[in-house]
């Protein structure tokens, strides 16, 4: 499965002591070098949730647009 860079942003964050997540953004790029940004996929979701349950209330930035869970 691998260990994408908000695994390690959030095991990073756990390390120093802080389990809830305020906002999150998730980026990639195709064989181009196109950025894009998405939401954080379910693999992702779940470990925020395993993290604090309240996580699933962060604000999800997607470019111009904001979503919440």
């Amino acid at each position: 499965m691998g260990f994408c860079a908000e695994h390690a942003a959030i095991a990073a964050m756990v390390t120093a002591g802080e389990f809830k997540i305020a906002k999150i953004v998730a980026v990639g790029h195709d064989d181009t070098g196109r950025l894009y940004v998405f939401s954080p996929y379910w693999r992702c979701r779940e470990f925020m949730h395993r993290v604090h349950p309240e996580n699933m209330g962060a604000e999800v930035l997607l470019g111009p647009r904001t979503n919440v869970w």
